[in-house]
């Protein structure tokens, strides 16, 4: 019932970023006109807008970068403004000197552009009473609360985004071994007709990566999800074989091509292939979810792999072939052995600690089940 309110509100753009955001404007206006009246209160909603951002480590990084570029602005005009005077020539000279300083320090240019806000902004309403000091106060005061409702209502946490994504990627690449197969044993010798081309492989690695960089970056100073933190190195060495894999996957796409369909299908290159592809499509599913079932299953791939690996070589060995073809059989030879060795080497090492197995599969537990603990 609440997935299914949370996906209407979500279509209807209530999602928990602008809940968020306009509950900790509201806040802050509240805290702001409690603490200083409503003359400036203004600017503590300002900042909390302003500073809320979709992780808890961009929303404080975002709040230090406001607070001091507005303390940095206002200070720098409230020194210049009086020998320039509020005119034009006082304008340029403070923006010259708090952005150029700024620049020359190589502070963030977010803290650069608020500094050049603030200036402006001081230099309009230098003649309010309080209005300097106030934008500085409510500005930390917003940007405090702001970071508190990130950091206690419903913060981000991408890593089981970053599993199924790892999960996703196996599965196109299996797809991609099983195309090679079926197109080198049938009639036609077109090889370009691949749904994925060595670009896409390409893009799936960068997905890859800002999948795990952005479950990274979600769950720092993340204090909800502090068990998802310790998965991060069980993650990481996933996408660590999920991206040799791919770069396997991709130059075994490059050698048959080279090799073409003619000499090849005189070789039992389609069941190392189909094989191969087998075990990819299994470690993307142990991925997602750890079972005894599936590492059992994944297990018979993989010694089925190696059978049909060596019947491959054996055969080759048979075969008469010229030296060019040699070298690219060989390179299709060790890609073939590393995808099945990778999976291999991962496979064991998620079933050697069943700690882990359960950190990285996301299983659910009872509630009466005895806490797990996680390996260091």
């Amino acid at each position: 019932m609440l997935k299914r309110i949370t996906k209407w509100c979500a279509r209807l753009g209530l999602t928990f970023h602008v809940i968020k955001t306009v509950l900790a404007a509201a806040i802050s206006w509240s805290v702001a006109s409690l603490m200083f009246g409503d003359h400036f209160s203004y600017f503590a909603p300002l900042a909390a807008v302003l500073t809320v951002q979709l992780t808890i480590a961009d929303t404080m990084e975002k709040g230090l970068y406001r607070i001091l570029g507005v303390i940095i602005g206002v200070v720098v005009t409230a020194v210049v403004v009086p020998y320039v005077g509020q005119n034009f020539l006082g304008v340029v000279v403070v923006l010259l000197i708090g952005m150029g300083a700024a620049t020359a320090f190589k502070l963030n240019p977010q803290i650069i552009s608020q500094i050049g806000v603030s200036s402006v902004m001081v230099m309009s309403f230098q003649q309010a009473q309080g209005y300097a000091t106030g934008r500085i106060i409510e500005t930390i005061v917003g940007a405090i609360i702001a970071v508190l409702v990130q950091i206690t209502i419903h913060p981000e946490n991408k890593m089981p985004s970053a599993v199924r994504r790892n999960a996703n990627i196996c599965q196109k690449l299996a797809e991609r071994m099983q195309q090679l197969g079926h197109s080198v044993s049938a009639q036609q010798n077109d090889l370009m007709s691949f749904q994925y081309s060595d670009a896409d492989l390409m893009s799936l690695s960068r997905k890859l990566n800002d999948a795990y960089c952005n479950a990274q970056k979600s769950l720092k100073y993340n204090f909800i999800y502090r068990k998802d933190s310790r998965k991060l190195a069980a993650l990481q060495d996933r996408v660590d074989t999920v991206q040799k894999i791919l770069i396997a996957v991709s130059s075994v796409n490059y050698a048959v091509q080279e090799i073409g369909t003619k000499y090849l299908k005189q070789l039992p290159i389609e069941a190392a292939l189909m094989s191969s592809a087998e075990c990819i499509l299994l470690y993307g599913r142990l991925l997602k979810q750890t079972t005894p079932k599936r590492h059992e299953a994944l297990e018979q791939a993989i010694h089925q792999a190696y059978d049909d690996q060596f019947l491959l070589f054996d055969a080759f060995k048979e075969q008469q072939a010229k030296a060019e073809t040699l070298m690219e059989i060989g390179s299709l030879f060790a890609d073939l052995h590393r995808i099945v060795a990778e999976i291999e080497r991962s496979s064991s090492s998620m079933s050697s600690n069943h700690a882990l197995v359960k950190a990285t599969g996301y299983m659910k537990t009872k509630k009466n089940s005895t806490p797990r603990r996680i390996a260091n």
